[in-house]
């Protein structure tokens, strides 16, 4: 689907919340949640030097929320209860997340800034618990 054709949709489903329920309009928010996981979205992207909200992106976030069920999630040890996975295969993007860190399906650990009190921006890919900010993603 393309962006166009799925924004239509979203915002649809964001003034109608009844149209979720058929299977088009659902499909169109999961296929916007895959393409921020993949990092073909963005939520906020800069537009000639200025920052511009992607509202629909943003809408479709919200939807998801609407239309995914809370589930229990093992992953080793850990137990999780929600609605949104926790993202795998971090070692092939070559992400690393130190425990208890974790990054949720739908955001990109590649766009991720690092912040600590005291330092302003690490591009580097180590995020720690507590220390990240996923702009975008």
């Amino acid at each position: 689907m393309d962006d166009t054709g799925a924004r239509e949709l979203i915002d649809a489903a964001y003034e109608d919340r009844d149209l979720l329920a058929q299977q088009k309009y659902a499909d169109a928010v999961r296929s916007v949640v895959a393409a921020l996981d993949a990092g073909e979205l963005r939520v906020a992207s800069k537009d000639s030097g200025e920052w511009v909200v992607n509202a629909w992106v943003k809408k479709a976030i919200l939807l998801y929320f609407i239309i995914a069920e809370m589930r229990v999630m093992e992953v080793g040890p850990f137990e999780y209860f929600d609605k949104i996975p926790v993202k795998t295969n971090l070692k092939a993007q070559g992400v690393r997340v130190v425990p208890p860190g974790t990054i949720r399906c739908g955001g990109n650990a590649r766009l991720c800034e690092y912040w600590r009190a005291g330092r302003r921006r690490y591009h580097g890919r180590y995020l720690g618990y507590g220390w990240f900010l996923c702009a975008g993603g």
